[in-house]
């Protein structure tokens, strides 16, 4: 039993490293791209139903603008196709947000 709980600690320390290397690979990787490359790499990640890696590109991508609708619309798709509904719902809600206070600005301006 003891040599069975230290395998799965060994297993879940390895597990635990190699993510953590991936994170470490990934934010090098999008520290110096554009938001259209994060989008288009986002879209190619979804592309080839890697949702959760899609993701990650924009909200990414939307660290450097949060104003840009189609990043919203494109995660919400990503977490609607992981089975996020809620998330992808709020995701939306967040477009939705922006849209209202633009047009308000837009109409205030008149």
């Amino acid at each position: 039993m003891k040599k069975f709980l230290l395998i799965i600690s060994i297993l879940i320390a390895i597990s635990l490293a190699l993510v953590a290397v991936n994170e470490v690979k990934f934010n090098k990787e999008v520290k110096t791209m554009t938001i259209e490359e994060l989008l288009e790499k986002g879209t190619a990640s979804y592309n080839k139903n890697q949702f959760k890696k899609a993701v990650k590109y924009y909200d990414k991508a939307l660290e450097i603008n949060n104003k840009h609708e189609r990043l919203y619309v494109f995660k919400s798709l990503a977490l609607d196709a992981m089975g996020k509904k809620e998330k992808s719902f709020k995701t939306n809600l967040s477009v939705f947000g922006y849209l209202k206070d633009t047009l308000t600005n837009s109409i205030s301006y008149f």
